[in-house]
């Protein structure tokens, strides 16, 4: 083989080698991607049951207590 095909052949190995690496290094990186945004998914349902929950709670003591009307942002006390 002449050199100027050694050369030819030693870049087109190289060059398909880098190819193969940056396929597999891009689909570790979407695999990695597509698992984060499951869970951040999972986290913002598991938020909006948590948020639900806590208005069904408010909700509820509302209801079995009294709520006194606040003056100038601070809570009237009836004893006082």
């Amino acid at each position: 083989m002449s050199r100027r095909a050694k050369l030819t052949f030693v870049a087109s190995l190289c060059f398909t080698t880098a190819t193969v690496f940056g396929a597999i290094a891009r689909r570790v990186g979407i695999k990695r991607h597509d698992a984060e945004r499951a869970e951040r998914k999972r986290q913002q349902e598991e938020n909006l049951l948590d948020q639900m929950r806590q208005d069904a709670i408010r909700a509820e003591m509302e209801r079995d207590q009294r709520v006194l009307p606040s003056v100038r942002g601070l809570a009237t006390n009836p004893s006082s």
